[in-house]
């Protein structure tokens, strides 16, 4: 099943249950000045009163997201992208973990027909929240006692769901306390539930492998968050928030991925086509596969990244903020095509298309991503010849030996050297 299948069947499912449809939010939003939406949340509800779209206090809604902090994940494994999709639900006034938890478990089993004997779920078990840090160091320095989310566990179990695959785990994964960055007095905070699809036992890193561990054997494809507290720093307690929220979310190239029975992400409709095409310019000889397949990866999501992100407002490269994440995206794209021997200029006419194909019909859109990917490309070239003779002249100096750390660092922090290529250096 391909994404819009999914998040349109989401969508209608919801709003058959008396929720709202509201459109996406714009990628970029003045409360975000140096980066881009990165989850599919919630409207203010009392942020635009005069807005039919936001009467009422159930609302569900699709929304493209970007997380800058996610780029050098992409690749490395089966299921992360920086650029991805997400649905959610959002019902304001009331912290029901038993309708929250029906309503997913039903449309996860019954309507994208996911087995619910590969289903795990995890729960708040208990534990202490950190309330306190250190402003030196940063480090928490008090802690408060939380009970456990008896109501999530009772709900879980009310639809059925087997107690030996639902799974307590601490705070650090499922206690979801607000932007700490805020100056506020308090942190609005709540327990969250997830389900994870289990890629079978012979994916496991031991004999107790469970979702949180970070192995790859479990995909988390939904998150429940109940926000029903604020937390206090300075009195060191939990307050009940006045308007409680209960909301439902679900990662979209995920959930492609389990229904369509396929390895990773880059396997299903959504990805695919954009891989095979990449495929078609590599000409490089002397990389391994898993290598070629990780850049191809990083190309094909971070090309993307910036079709959206061009077509929704970003700036040109440049040196801080939006601007900033706008070059460090096609630096690493550039690299990545370096190394795999692809030709830039016959490749981003044709990859252009490929990866968003509205686009070849939207002639200001194609021409200012070329502009853009072509004005950083010169930009960089300058950058790489400058960098080399300071690398020729470390290379000869270490005897036979490899880059040290330290040499690699300074390349990289003022010298503009992106690591991957420092790394792939080696004094023969």
């Amino acid at each position: 099943m391909d994404c819009q299948e999914i998040s349109r069947n989401f969508v209608n499912y919801y709003t058959s249950r008396s929720f709202r449809s509201i459109p996406p939010a714009p990628m970029l939003q003045k409360n975000l000045p140096m980066s881009y939406v990165y989850s599919c949340t919630p409207p203010e509800p009392d942020s635009d009163p005069e807005n039919p779209n936001y009467m009422g206090n159930k609302f569900v809604r699709h929304q493209t997201c970007f997380r800058h902090f996610d780029t050098d994940a992409v690749g490395k494994d089966n299921q992360h992208l920086s650029l991805f999709e997400m649905s959610g639900a959002f019902h304001f006034g009331q912290s029901s973990r038993e309708k929250t938890i029906s309503r997913i478990w039903n449309w996860a089993t019954q309507e994208m027909g996911i087995d619910p004997g590969r289903i795990w779920v995890s729960y708040f078990g208990g534990g202490k929240i950190p309330f306190a840090r250190d402003f030196r160091t940063g480090e928490c320095v008090t802690y408060l006692e939380v009970a456990e989310d008896r109501e999530s566990f009772l709900a879980w179990r009310k639809v059925g769901f087997p107690q030996d695959r639902l799974i307590p785990l601490d705070a650090e994964h499922n206690f979801w306390v607000e932007n700490r960055g805020k100056r506020t007095a308090s942190l609005k905070c709540g327990p969250t539930s997830e389900l994870f699809y289990d890629l079978g036992e012979d994916k496991a890193c031991g004999k107790n492998c469970i979702p949180g561990c970070g192995c790859g054997r479990f995909i988390e494809f939904s998150n429940n968050r109940f926000i029903t507290h604020r937390l206090n720093p300075r009195k060191g307690n939990l307050e009940k928030v006045k308007n409680a929220l209960a909301e439902t979310v679900i990662g979209i190239e995920r959930i492609s991925m389990i229904t369509g029975n396929v390895p990773s992400i880059w396997d299903t409709p959504s990805c695919k086509p954009v891989m095979r095409k990449i495929h078609e310019f590599v000409t490089c000889k002397n990389e391994d596969e898993v290598f070629i397949r990780e850049s191809e990866s990083v190309i094909a999501d971070h090309l993307k990244a910036l079709c959206v992100l061009i077509a929704d407002g970003a700036p040109a490269p440049g040196r801080s903020g939006r601007a900033r994440i706008v070059r460090t995206l096609i630096r690493k794209i550039l690299t990545r095509m370096m190394l795999l021997g692809i030709d830039a200029e016959k490749f981003f006419p044709v990859i252009i298309s490929a990866v968003m194909p509205e686009a070849a019909n939207q002639k200001s859109l194609k021409e200012k991503m070329t502009a853009y990917l072509e004005n950083e490309s010169e930009v960089f070239r300058n950058t790489l010849k400058k960098g080399s003779n300071e690398l020729e002249k470390m290379i000869s100096g270490n005897q036979g030996k490899s880059l040290s750390a330290s040499q690699t660092f300074f390349l990289k922090k003022y010298r503009g050297m992106p690591v991957l290529l420092t790394k792939k250096c080696r004094v023969t």
